[in-house]
């Protein structure tokens, strides 16, 4: 995903955030596996244009910079780009890949630039075929329990992560949360730490993310009640 300080900024602070982003984990290397097919009759996922009428709108999001599109952005082909080797350790692949919402059957992403925070976050809603969403989950909460500490690649080369449980918020029909955390790159010398929410409300999973550096961001909890109750009602429809 694109990395953007909307916002006038020092130049060395511009530099340092996209080295952070890149230099982080969940890099998201291997193959990513297919979606497993459905196995009986069932209404369709929503559709990329459905998930993005879901996203947050102008004026909704105060402690966030509004641009143009408001950082929506589609899945693309990911061929024909750079390409890392997978995470050490089976567990956190899957892990990394369920939260980036790589099996499923159309994504949509958005950037959020926080007005006090050079680091954005995002939001990834993911839309599987019927029952394939708690599939992953169930996959991605097993992963959890197996993935600790593991060494990924990145732009900048190899980097150790660890990944730190924590508690859930209550959201959707099940809900996770998680941390991870590695060395920042650049001049600073302090612990990258990003936050992972991951929510399935029926059909679709939403991954929620904030990152700093020195300190626990945690995203927005109202926020992530907003997104969930707009994807459970757009699957009413």
């Amino acid at each position: 995903m694109p990395f953007r300080v909307p916002r006038p900024a020092p130049l060395h602070a511009v530099l340092t955030a996209a080295a952070l982003a890149v230099t982080g984990c969940s890099g998201g290397g291997g193959t990513p596996a297919t979606a497993p097919a459905s196995a009986r009759p069932s209404a369709p996922p929503l559709t990329t244009t459905q998930l993005r009428d879901t996203t947050f709108r102008k004026g909704e999001v105060p402690q966030m910079w509004e641009v143009d599109g408001m950082g929506v952005s589609e899945r693309k082909s990911e061929t024909g780009g750079r390409t890392f080797p997978p995470a050490t350790v089976q567990a956190c692949q899957t892990m990394n890949e369920i939260s980036a919402g790589r099996r499923a059957t159309a994504v949509v992403y958005q950037i959020l630039n926080w007005k006090e925070q050079i680091f954005p976050g995002g939001t990834t809603l993911a839309a599987y075929e019927d029952g394939a969403a708690e599939r992953a989950f169930r996959e991605l909460k097993e992963s959890l329990g197996s993935c600790r500490t593991y060494d990924d690649w990145g732009y900048v080369g190899r980097i150790h992560c660890e990944v730190v449980p924590e508690p859930a918020p209550q959201a959707g029909d099940e809900a996770i949360s998680y941390r991870q955390l590695s060395p920042a790159a650049g001049e600073l010398s302090k612990e990258r730490n990003e936050q992972f929410i991951v929510v399935r409300t029926g059909n679709v999973l939403v991954t929620f993310t904030v990152l700093d550096v020195g300190q626990a961001p945690s995203f927005p909890p109202e926020l992530v009640t907003k997104q969930v109750e707009r994807l459970r009602d757009a699957q009413r429809r």
